[in-house]
């Protein structure tokens, strides 16, 4: 992954009820139809092409690395056509994500297919449907502001330390009733989607601006910027350094507020199209937490730092929203 798309910051003050002429610049209004859309369609085909031809490459995930990451496949009113996002897990009911993943000031969303536990987005995994979420009450798309929403899943789903468990349970014959062979092999299949939640941030990291620290970001898109999607398309992941606001609010001058987290893109890293709404994380003390859902980014060749909702910022809307 890379970068995401050009951002040109807005000079003047716009009504919220309006949607400007320069929303066109706008990089995550009408997401959908600019990147959501065609970016789908080409990873399908692709992971088609990888699946016969078993192609690999790039910073691929491992089965299972990344197990809090979420796929979304949007579908979206008005059309046959299919939208793509990154999501992470942080309940066996809940995934948080970028608001316009659903709605991006243009193109609205009716159904999310919600994938876990596969390194690939049409094919593996556990899937979900869903048309319930919840958008930040003041989501507003052609001001990127609130950048938000939390996913719910009409089911639990079971997360592989449950399997884990239960598949112990079976070796030693203690469950009872005994399940049937179908049922153990139900399990057994489950287990190996390795489904987990990623942590929240808690105590004194609902106070940490995280500048300075390494993160994994991580996504179903692109791997290279200006490259396409290929027969070797795969869940990825990068390293990136966290950098502080002020540093990334001389990037987008009136934009970045305290609900941001920005990453460095110097060498070339970071998010890339298809990976809105993806995880950013990092690990401290012995746990990797959730610190950031991607929003937008830069052009490679501008080299302007990719931004994220702040996870910590944004903490009480996600809890009252469990």
């Amino acid at each position: 992954m890379k970068v995401l798309v050009i951002l040109v910051s807005f000079a003047a003050l716009i009504s919220a009820g309006t949607v400007p002429e320069s929303a066109r610049f706008n990089p995550v209004y009408d997401y959908m139809a600019r990147i959501g859309i065609p970016e789908a369609e080409r990873i399908r085909k692709a992971e088609e092409a990888a699946l016969s031809s078993r192609i690999v490459g790039g910073n691929k995930a491992a089965h299972g690395q990344l197990p809090y990451q979420v796929g979304l496949i949007s579908d979206i009113i008005g059309t046959t056509s299919r939208g793509i996002c990154g999501g992470s897990l942080i309940t066996e009911n809940r995934v948080v994500t970028a608001a316009h993943c659903w709605f991006d000031g243009r193109n609205h969303g009716w159904r999310f297919t919600v994938v876990l536990g596969s390194v690939y987005l049409f094919s593996g995994g556990h899937r979900v449907l869903t048309s319930i979420v919840t958008t930040h009450p003041d989501w507003i798309p052609w001001l990127i502001r609130n950048d938000i929403m939390i996913v719910h899943l009409l089911v639990r789903v079971t997360l592989s330390r449950k399997l884990k468990k239960y598949s112990e349970c079976l070796l030693r014959t203690l469950c009872t009733p005994l399940p049937t062979r179908q049922t153990i092999i139900t399990i057994a299949n489950m287990f190996t989607a390795t489904i987990s939640t990623i942590q929240l941030p808690t105590g004194r990291l609902l106070y940490e601006n995280f500048a300075g620290y390494q993160a994994t970001a991580s996504g179903y898109g692109l791997t290279e910027s200006g490259g396409n999607i290929s027969a070797e398309q795969f869940l990825s992941y990068v390293q990136v350094n966290v950098i502080g606001n002020n540093v990334c609010g001389a990037a987008y001058p009136t934009i970045i507020q305290d609900a941001h987290i920005c990453t460095s893109t110097l060498g070339n890293v970071g998010p890339l199209q298809g990976d809105s709404g993806g995880p950013l994380v990092v690990q401290t003390g012995g746990r990797i937490v959730l610190v950031g859902a991607t929003s937008f980014g830069s052009a490679l060749s501008l080299n302007l730092p990719t931004v994220y909702s702040r996870i910590t910022y944004y903490i009480d809307f996600i809890k009252a929203n469990l």
